[in-house]
């Protein structure tokens, strides 16, 4: 399996973020710990004991290439220009079944941004992976990027910023009621940086399944603080971000309404509200030679919604996004995967093209 996951325009796997004013050690934990109740109903029987003797197996040495295109291209956007971005991602490590449920890797990231050898640098990966059973999981160090986060939440994937997550992460993998919940830990409070992290909670649950179609709920919380206490940088984010939706699939036909909220501020932003509302309709094609085709078509209005990180067209009033994406997968080793978006925003196109290749071998 995959460690990480860079971003598809299409189906929408990014992160990144801030959060919110100034009660935030009390009310700001409200709508998260609400999320994480309704997503774990069926929680009992999440631990098994299981045998815990050390596994006869030994190290085993894994690695995964992703090369990776994404260029993002304005158009009549106020004077910006876009950007491109071009590279790869190498994580190399070793892993050792430490028990029947307990699963260790220890290694590496390399991050390489072709033309600016000043921007190659390798990160360390950590990750202690707990199976708890009924296909749950505890993570503790490197998490798995492979989350499955709204573009207005952030526009790029953090991988794309050689960026891995550190911190403590809860998944559900069953596909009717699943979780994405983590802590990511980016910022160590020093006495000349001030402490930043993440928490955020993701969930999907199947209210109603037919032959035919299903009916659907999809909640994401994040909430973002950056500030300390010691240290001499006074720099400060707060924020915090709800998205509420419901949905319906008929003939791989998805339907979805997503209501958003924000609440933002930082050492320039006084405390703002505002809220969106964004309709989007996609379709999905599945081929006998493993491609896969998506379309995806969405509509978005706000009064107010602001977060600096994510797509832009989600700051503004109304924003009309068309996405076509295509997906080969041969023998779950080699993977690639190409995009188009078109955005209409406040009358100006602006466009994102990208192709990753990732391949994984063992």
């Amino acid at each position: 399996m995959s460690f990480f996951k860079l971003n598809s325009i299409v189906s929408t796997k990014f992160i990144t973020l801030k959060v919110l004013g100034n009660n935030r050690k009390t009310y700001t934990l409200g709508p998260l710990l609400f999320i994480l109740f309704m997503s774990m109903a069926d929680f009992q029987g999440i631990w098994e004991p299981q045998a815990t003797k050390p596994s006869d197996a030994k190290w085993s040495v894994k690695t995964e290439a992703i090369a990776y295109l994404y260029n993002y291209e304005w158009f009549k956007r106020h004077g910006a220009e876009g950007y491109t971005l071009f590279g790869s991602i190498v994580p190399i490590y070793g892993s050792k079944q430490l028990s029947s449920n307990v699963q260790l890797d220890i290694g590496a990231v390399g991050f390489l941004t072709y033309g600016d050898d000043n921007q190659n640098t390798i990160k360390p990966l950590f990750k202690l992976d707990i199976d708890l059973g009924h296909k749950k999981n505890l993570i503790l160090g490197t998490l798995n990027q492979t989350h499955n986060i709204h573009p207005s939440l952030s526009l790029d994937n953090d991988l794309y910023k050689q960026q891995i997550e550190q911190g403590i992460q809860f998944t559900n993998s069953n596909p009717d009621n699943t979780i994405d919940t983590w802590v990511n830990w980016k910022v160590a409070e020093t006495a000349e940086t001030a402490e930043y992290f993440e928490v955020v909670a993701l969930h999907n649950w199947t209210i109603l399944k037919q032959d035919k179609y299903s009916l659907f709920s999809d909640e994401q919380v994040l909430i973002a603080h950056k500030g300390g206490q010691t240290t001499n940088d006074n720099s400060s984010i707060k924020g915090l971000w709800i998205q509420l939706g419901l949905g319906a699939i008929y003939n791989n036909q998805t339907f979805l309404i997503k209501l958003f909220n924000s609440s933002y501020a930082d050492n320039f932003t006084a405390t703002s509200t505002g809220i969106g509302l964004e309709a989007t309709y996609s379709n999905q094609w599945n081929f006998k030679n493993n491609t896969q085709l998506t379309f995806k078509a969405n509509h978005y209005v706000s009064d107010n919604f602001y977060n600096p990180t994510a797509h832009p067209g989600y700051n503004q009033k109304s924003f009309t996004q068309f996405n076509i994406d295509a997906t080969w997968l041969r023998l779950d080793q080699l993977n690639i995967s190409t995009g188009l978006s078109l955005d209409w925003i406040n009358g100006s196109f602006s466009t994102i093209q990208y192709l990753n290749v990732s391949l994984l071998a063992i």
